[in-house]
């Protein structure tokens, strides 16, 4: 019982940690907003290869993009270090001709493009 408990301490602990790590970093860069509708969805999967303790091995990456607003978004489906990476239970079907309103920052000096926001609006 008593190493239940502990894991439920770190995981929570590990959840407030990554609130505040999202508050810091929109503190830290502007955040922009648009909305409008999807434009040219694609999804591209590819196989990619890493060296995990020198052992050659393969992973499949998948990847989705598209256009909101004249903004490009792309990112990959379920990878680690994604701010927004539409996956799992809350995964959103995003449809060419849909309308989003989306909120991301640029990372570094217009960097990557991080999404921190997605909902779906009703036109």
């Amino acid at each position: 019982m008593k190493f239940l408990g502990i894991i439920g301490v770190i995981l929570l602990a590990l959840s407030i940690l990554a609130y505040y790590e999202l508050r810091v970093q929109t503190q830290r860069f502007t955040v922009h907003t648009v909305e409008g509708p999807v434009i040219g969805r694609w999804e591209k999967t590819d196989r990619v290869r890493n060296h995990p303790d020198g052992v050659s091995q393969y992973r499949t990456r998948k990847s989705e993009g598209f256009q909101v607003g004249g903004v490009p978004f792309v990112y990959e489906l379920g990878g680690a270090g994604n701010w927004f990476d539409n996956y799992g239970p809350y995964a959103i079907e995003i449809r060419d001709g849909m309308t989003l309103r989306i909120s991301y920052f640029y990372e570094g000096e217009r960097g990557p493009i991080r999404i921190t926001r997605v909902e779906r609006l009703n036109r």
